[in-house]
């Protein structure tokens, strides 16, 4: 989250829309929510499933990422 918050900005955003998606950008921020809520309530079966479901959205954004990097490079 705070890497996301430190690179934000008109340009970091467009790019990581372009490159991940709006759908998967809000898939991500939804499952950061999850977990929050899950922790302030210290709900352990619930954190775990968010961490799990935010790890899985976060693997997928991770790959949007990899693949339009390698397509910009090759």
């Amino acid at each position: 989250e705070r890497m996301i918050r430190t690179r934000s900005g008109p340009k970091a955003n467009d790019v990581s829309l372009t490159v991940i998606g709006l759908d998967l950008k809000t898939e991500v921020e939804e499952k950061t929510k999850a977990l929050q809520d899950a922790l302030k309530e210290n709900d352990i079966p619930r954190m775990r499933e968010a961490q799990t479901a935010l790890q899985d959205a976060l693997n997928r954004a991770g790959q949007a990422v990899y693949t339009a990097a390698a397509a910009e490079a090759g």
